[in-house]
């Protein structure tokens, strides 16, 4: 894995998202969670306190479908993560 985000191949895809409208005056950093491909409802953690807005994901399967999910962190905590 990478932090630059990369040209999406088969087994890879480069993510990018927005910072936060407010941070709370404190430095931000990201949390990225992936479904499992298998049964789409199990995320798990891929990356922690990753300080860019931008990530590459290496390892998947392909023809497989992925979904994806960001948090945001600041000194008070985490963002709400939809589910």
């Amino acid at each position: 894995m990478s932090d630059a985000p990369e040209v999406t191949r088969a087994t890879q895809i480069g993510i990018t998202w927005f910072a936060p409208a407010f941070d709370g005056g404190s430095p931000v950093d990201y949390r990225l969670w992936s479904d499992s491909a298998t049964n789409g409802a199990t995320y798990t953690t891929i990356i922690d306190k990753h300080p860019s807005l931008s990530f590459t994901v290496t390892g998947l399967s392909k023809g497989a479908t992925y979904k994806f999910k960001v948090e945001a962190r600041n000194k008070y905590g985490y963002s709400l993560l939809d589910s």
